[in-house]
Formats: structure tokens, C-alpha cells, sequence
């Protein structure tokens, strides 16, 4: 289980009027990044965070108003208001707690240790409302997931390529979206390529604003676009000193929470309430609803998110693949270092697939290792065709010696590649695609 979710202080919430009221308003804005813009948010025309991110409103957790969307909020530039309308396309920004080990044993414990993981602090610099420059500090925990940018056009391309051939490998935790007029909420598809995670979301736009991605790029409404999921960072609220050693090396460990709030809005298009008037305790607040259930999801990553079963592959997918590289010209194949390692990282994860489908057939220990030594030599060999083929396109070598040098290696890598493979997984242990798969919840590893 994720060890922030196990320190986490009953659940993620959004602030009050009472505990922005007395902060600078630089402290209190908060970015609108573009998965809040394909989800119908309005990002700010005007101001900035002071980490240079177009910022955006969004509502607190209280108001007095008998009208359900006239709620205490938080402006573009960081001001606050009591009872302020407010639109789908305000953003959300949660905060959380995390409890703490006393002083006398924090101090002694890396952050590792504390946390689950290695993290990064950072520093931000601003100016309080007389115009001081100060600075707040920031946390960023790898085993933390939020959506942050669209993706390039070149990397677009290549995902939308993998997906149309089938090979973009659909992790297990998704990405919760928009509100629904039926109270669910959007519910988006997450991909893993390359050892990076991304979601598939089809944008819409409320706002009459034409809204733009970080790129420059226009908010389609409709448009189906890829974004990228990285590790959260977040505000630190303590006072710094009273920090634990591993996130400031003079800190005292006196305080027994840490106290976060994100920095960017982490969705969009999610009404205070779709009922009558209600305050934010009442059980028909949706925001409520979300961050408890939604956000606290999609943040913490599962451990396992990037091992998610269900991609069917058969011994004879491997044996085509084999094949094409004993057949496929040199020069196209290590055309570029980028095209070399995409060509690779395909074969790898179609190994790595298929491994995980013969180990989920082992019945005895003995098997386990076997199944996943005999995979691990598989890669090496293929590993070895690679540098076989890298070194029959490379340098000043003349041609014919070239050819006469890397032919034998290649094929002799290539023969054994073909012997692992039907040594590793004989006949009657290969997994179909017409009879196997691993998308039944008792068949994943």
C-alpha cells in the first residue's frame, strides 16, 4: 500500500475562507494546467503563480449563501471573497495532512524511510502583499500522480500510433475527469509508453473564452488528446523550521502533521452542488465528494498501477517479431539512437507481457524461477541482436568487411534468440489469444 495514503490525516479537503483569509494572495492562487482546461476550466488571461502557471479560481470550503453555486472562493489574482459565484470551470485544489512521528524519532529517519520514497523540496520565490520577497517551499513525492500538460505533437503521433496497432499498454488506475449531469464523473483511460503514464481525454469547453493549452494551442471541444501524469508537488503550510530533518536539514521536527496543498488545480468541472443549497459537509456537495473519493484515487499511485495484466500475447506474436529482425534492412533499423531504443522498448515490453503471462501459470516455485530466468536470458540475447545490428550500420568500416564482421554474430544472436524461446515456452505451455487472457481479476499477478 502507498505510504503517504497510510500517513494521510482522515481525508483530503478543501481550505476555508478562515485559513486563507490572513495569507498573502500570492500563497493562495493556484495554476490551472491543461487537464483542468480539457475538462471546461478557465485559466486566467491576466495573472500567474509566482512559478510563472496562468492561474485560475476556485472555490473554498465555506459559504453562507441559500444559492448552492455562491460560494467563498479564492480569485485569479489570489484575492479571496465570501460568496462569489461560481462556475463548472473553477478549478479544484485540495489540500491534505499527513501525520507525523513524534520529534524524537522523526529526526532520525530519511525521507525514504518516512515516506515510502525519495522526495524533492524546492523553494518559490514571491512577494507578500507590501511587496517583500519571501519564499515558500514546495514537496514533490514520486509515489503521487496528477495530470499536468498535453503532450507534444511528435509524441502524439507516436501514442496514437501505438494505440491503432494495439500495442499502448492500458495501466490499471485511470484518471477520474469532469462531472457528468447525472452526478458520476468522467472516468478517462491511462497508458504507459516508455515507463511514462498517460491519460487519453476527450476536452470540453464551457467557457465562451478561448482557453489555450500551455503549448499555445486552442481548447477544442471534442478533441481527443493525450496528457501526461507525473509526480505531485505541493505547498508545504508549516513554518519551516519546525520540519523534520529529511525535508529541512535544520528543521526541529516539532510539527506533528505536514501540511500540503497543491499548487495546480488538479481538475475542473466540478460543480460545488447540482442540488439546492448546501454547505460543504452536507452530503449533497459533489466538490466534497470528489476529493474524498475521486482525487484521493487518482492521487495516491497503486503500487501496481504499472502492472496491469491484460494485453493477450501468443508465442507466435514472438516468433513473427524474431523473424522481421532477421529479415529487416540494417540501416533502417538503427536509423536514429531514438528509433533504436523505440524498437527495443517495444520488444522488451512484448517480452515483459508475455513473461508475466507464463509466470502466471507457474504452479511451483521452482517454476517461477525458471519461467522468469529463462525470460531474462531472452532479453539478453535479443539484446545482443541489437548490438549486432547497431555495429553492421556503424562507422568507417568498409562495407563488405562490415557485412562479413556483424552477418555471423547477428545470425548466431538470432539462432539462439529463436532456441530460448522455444526452450523457455514449449508448445504446450504458449498462451493464446483465442483461449487466455489475463483480464479476469484471478488471473492478475
Amino acid at each position: 500500500m502507498n505510504k503517504l495514503l497510510q500517513m494521510l490525516d482522515g481525508k483530503p479537503y478543501i481550505e476555508t475562507l478562515d485559513e486563507v483569509k490572513n495569507e498573502p494572495s500570492e500563497l493562495c492562487k493556484a495554476g490551472m494546467n491543461d487537464y483542468g482546461l480539457a475538462n471546461g476550466g478557465n485559466a486566467s488571461l491576466s495573472w500567474i503563480t509566482p512559478y510563472r502557471q496562468l492561474t485560475c479560481c476556485h472555490p473554498l470550503a465555506s459559504h453562507e449563501s441559500e444559492i448552492s453555486y455562491y460560494v467563498d472562493s479564492v480569485g485569479y489574482g489570489g484575492d479571496y471573497a465570501p460568496d462569489t459565484p461560481m462556475s463548472r470551470g473553477a478549478g479544484v485544489v485540495p489540500a491534505l495532512r499527513l501525520n507525523l512521528p513524534s520529534k524524537d524519532f522523526i529526526n532520525g529517519l530519511s525521507a525514504e524511510e518516512l515516506f515510502g520514497c525519495e522526495i524533492s523540496v524546492g523553494a518559490v520565490e514571491y512577494k507578500d502583499d507590501k511587496g517583500k520577497a519571501r519564499i515558500y517551499h514546495t514537496i514533490t513525492f514520486p509515489n503521487t500522480r496528477v495530470v499536468t500538460k498535453k503532450v507534444d505533437k511528435e509524441l502524439t503521433a507516436k501514442l496514437q500510433e501505438a494505440m491503432d496497432r494495439g500495442s499502448l499498454e492500458k495501466t490499471k488506475q485511470g484518471y477520474t475527469g469532469r462531472m457528468n449531469q447525472d452526478k458520476t464523473f468522467k472516468k478517462f483511460d491511462t497508458y504507459q509508453y516508455h515507463g511514462k503514464e498517460y491519460v487519453y481525454v476527450q476536452a470540453e469547453r464551457y467557457s465562451y473564452v478561448k482557453d489555450s493549452y500551455q503549448d499555445g494551442s486552442p481548447v477544442v471541444d471534442g478533441e481527443w488528446i493525450f496528457l501526461e501524469i507525473g509526480p505531485a508537488t505541493l505547498r508545504i503550510k508549516n513554518e519551516w523550521k519546525n520540519l523534520p530533518k529529511c525535508i529541512n536539514p535544520k528543521g526541529n521536527g516539532k510539527d506533528e502533521k505536514l501540511n500540503l496543498r497543491v499548487l495546480d488545480a488538479v481538475n475542473a468541472g466540478v460543480p460545488f452542488s447540482q442540488e439546492g443549497s448546501v454547505d460543504y459537509e452536507g452530503g449533497g456537495c459533489d466538490l466534497r465528494r470528489y476529493v474524498e473519493e475521486e482525487f484521493v484515487h487518482d492521487f495516491f499511485l497503486d503500487e501496481e498501477n504499472f502492472l496491469v495484466k491484460g494485453k493477450n500475447v501468443s508465442e507466435e506474436s514472438i516468433e513473427e517479431y524474431i523473424n522481421n529482425l532477421s529479415q529487416v534492412n540494417a540501416g533502417a533499423f538503427v536509423k536514429g539512437s531514438e528509433e533504436m531504443g523505440e524498437i527495443n522498448q517495444e520488444f522488451m515490453d512484448l517480452l515483459t507481457s508475455y513473461a508475466d503471462a507464463q509466470i502466471a501459470q507457474s504452479k511451483t516455485d521452482e517454476e517461477f524461477r525458471k519461467n522468469k530466468s529463462d525470460i531474462e536470458r531472452l532479453k539478453e540475447e535479443y539484446k545482443k541482436v541489437v548490438e549486432a545490428k547497431r555495429r553492421e550500420n556503424a562507422g568507417n568500416v568498409p562495407k563488405e568487411a562490415k557485412r562479413k564482421a556483424s552477418s555471423g554474430k547477428m545470425k548466431s544472436s538470432i539462432g539462439k534468440l529463436k532456441d530460448f524461446k522455444h526452450n523457455a515456452f514449449p508448445q504446450g505451455e504458449r498462451v493464446h489469444k483465442d483461449r487466455h487472457s489475463l483480464n479476469n481479476d484471478d488471473e492478475q499477478i
